[in-house]
C-alpha cells in the first residue's frame, strides 16, 4: 500500500501541484461578477474546500515522504490567509 502511494506521488505530484496552482490563480483573478455576492464562491472554496484538499495532500505527502506536496498541502490549509496576504502586498494596504 505504501509503495503504491509513493509510486503515485512520483508519477503525479507535478500534475497535482500544477492543477491546484492554476485553480488558485483563476480564483484570484476572476472578476467579481462571476464570484457571487461579496466574493462568496471564492471565499467558500478558499475556506472550506482547499483546506480539506490540503489535509489530504499533506497526509499523502507524509506517507510518501514528498516535500513538494507537503508544502502544497500546508499552503492549501492556509490558502485563504495566504491569498489575503498576497492581496494586501499587491494593493499596498
Amino acid at each position: 500500500m505504501l509503495k503504491n502511494i509513493q509510486q503515485f506521488e512520483k508519477k503525479y505530484s507535478n500534475h497535482i501541484i500544477a492543477i491546484t496552482i492554476i485553480i488558485w490563480i483563476i480564483l484570484i483573478f476572476t472578476p467579481a461578477k462571476y464570484l457571487g455576492e461579496n466574493y462568496y464562491i471564492r471565499n467558500k472554496i478558499l475556506l472550506d474546500i482547499f483546506p480539506i484538499i490540503g489535509v489530504i495532500i499533506t497526509s499523502l505527502s507524509i506517507l510518501g515522504k514528498n516535500l513538494k506536496l507537503l508544502l502544497l498541502g500546508i499552503s492549501l490549509i492556509f490558502s485563504f490567509y495566504i491569498t489575503m496576504l498576497i492581496g494586501y502586498i499587491i494593493i499596498g494596504g
